[in-house]
């Protein structure tokens, strides 16, 4: 499928076709990649990721109390 792309710069174009022929790709082929690329990294730097591998505020000693008296208070109002 062919399409145009309308509004890039000369400049930018001939940093799109040499940043392509260095990756033995064509034009399409590195967009692709750049594009995946870039979803990839702005998934790895959304809210998730910060929660996820942030810092961590509570020792393992501390998370397992926390986790087993929670635990036994849920037994108290049927929860599993």
């Amino acid at each position: 499928m062919n399409i145009s792309i309308k509004d890039v710069r000369e400049e930018d174009w001939r940093i799109l076709k040499s940043e392509a022929a260095k990756e033995d790709l064509k034009i399409g082929e590195f967009l692709s990649k750049v594009l995946m690329e870039y979803k990839k990294a702005e998934a790895d730097s959304g809210n998730w990721n910060a929660i996820l591998n942030g810092k961590k505020y509570l020792s393992g000693k501390d998370a397992e109390i926390i986790k087993k008296s929670t635990k036994e208070f849920r037994k108290g109002f049927d929860f599993r």
